[in-house]
């Protein structure tokens, strides 16, 4: 407490000596006071705690060999493509055929696939019976082996439809065939690219 007044003994006692210093003269007793009382204010103080350093978190570093992406397997994958888009299939082997509705028609042969298109096609379609590709050409569909003219079909292929028995020619080229499927799928309303087949190349041409 005595160190808070300027008349007290303490302090009375402390200017003498002091305000001797060369550097010091002319101190008053106040000025002894307040001196004292900032060193007291110092000492009490709480020092302040350090501020926080950030926070850091290591990131990984890349690494110099990422991991391939693993593409997952595709199911949807098909070699099967529309017969309209074929072209020639000269020196080429059916694998196999199948419908507009998906279906297998499980055939392995160009003679087989004009039959199955044919059989798919009436059933979805509407044929004229007799039914030729276009005119002058010969008679594919009809009720009779023999033609007008006494021409008789080559290769015949019986099949039922209507109740009646049905004749179709099934002579001719892997190419010719073709072209008498499309021709055929036209002709009734039945999309063509419904029928998609897959074809590997032959070390022999393609034969009916």
């Amino acid at each position: 407490e005595q160190l808070t007044r300027p008349d007290s003994r303490i302090i009375r006692s402390l200017l003498g000596p002091i305000s001797k210093q060369p550097w010091l003269e002319g101190t008053t007793a106040q000025e002894i006071v307040t001196a004292f009382g900032d060193l007291t204010a110092f000492g009490d103080r709480v020092p302040s705690e350090p501020p926080e350093a950030p926070s850091i978190v290591p990131q990984p570093s890349p690494s110099a060999d990422p991991a391939p992406v693993t593409q997952p397997p595709s199911s949807a994958r098909s070699d099967l493509v529309p017969i309209t888009s074929v072209g020639s299939v000269t020196g080429h082997r059916l694998v196999r055929a199948v419908g507009p509705d998906g279906v297998d028609l499980g055939v392995h042969s160009w003679r087989d696939l004009w039959i199955g298109v044919v059989k798919v096609v009436l059933r979805r379609g509407r044929v004229s019976i007799p039914w030729r590709p276009r005119s002058g050409y010969r008679i594919c569909l009809d009720w009779e082996k023999g033609h007008a003219g006494g021409r008789t079909m080559r290769t015949p292929e019986e099949m039922e439809y209507g109740g009646r028995t049905l004749f179709l020619e099934t002579h001719g080229s892997a190419d010719d065939l073709m072209s008498l499927a499309v021709r055929l799928c036209e002709a009734a309303g039945v999309d063509p690219a419904g029928f998609r087949i897959e074809i590997v190349q032959s070390d022999r041409p393609a034969t009916s």
